[in-house]
């Protein structure tokens, strides 16, 4: 949460904590703070699940009924898929390299020489699936709130201001200290 609430400010130290969770800070601010909140749940929305999971009301019919298991799943493993597939861009030479990368890399060979490889390589996977259940659990219920209406929802209110200050505004400026830190979506 801390991570998220300071990667919309200027540089500053905090922002590397979004860095332990397997997303990258310089990324999502085009993907989240750029593009999510510019643009929240529409078809430039670049944080949008589809075609994994389809997340808009003109088109969830296309979902198979596994949904229930692979939508989840697909969201939760998000950010160990994240750092796998960065660390294959880097290795094929499409990523450039950024002195922050060496966070997960340093969690990953932490755990390795602590408790072996197969039990080290399966703790760090189990880390970053975890950190994706409370990152995407916690956002997915408040972006498919009444605040927030997706493309092509029938009872949407067409206002695009609107829509997009209630996506970004503070949903509930009385929560405890802890469950704003750890709802950040909430402070916006």
């Amino acid at each position: 949460g801390i991570g998220h609430n300071f990667l919309h400010m200027r540089d500053n130290m905090w922002m590397y904590c979004y860095d332990f969770c397997g997303w990258k800070h310089h990324k999502h601010r085009i993907s989240h703070a750029i593009s999510h909140h510019l643009h929240p749940n529409t078809r430039i929305d670049l944080e949008i699940a589809e075609p994994m999971s389809y997340t808009f009301t003109c088109n969830s019919m296309l979902n198979t009924p596994w949904i229930v298991i692979t939508g989840p799943l697909t969201m939760w493993t998000n950010t160990i898929r994240d750092i796998f597939e960065l660390w294959i861009g880097i290795a094929k030479g499409k990523e450039p390299w950024r002195n922050e990368y060496l966070i997960n890399m340093f969690q990953l060979a932490l755990l390795l020489l602590c408790v072996g490889p197969w039990k080290g390589f399966l703790l760090f996977c189990v880390v970053h699936f975890v950190c994706g259940f409370c990152i995407e659990t916690a956002g997915y219920a408040l972006h498919r709130s009444v605040y927030c209406w997706s493309h092509g929802d029938p009872h949407a209110k067409y206002d695009y201001g609107e829509h997009a200050l209630a996506a970004t505004a503070d949903h509930d400026v009385d929560m405890p200290l802890f469950l704003s830190l750890y709802l950040f979506q909430i402070l916006n």
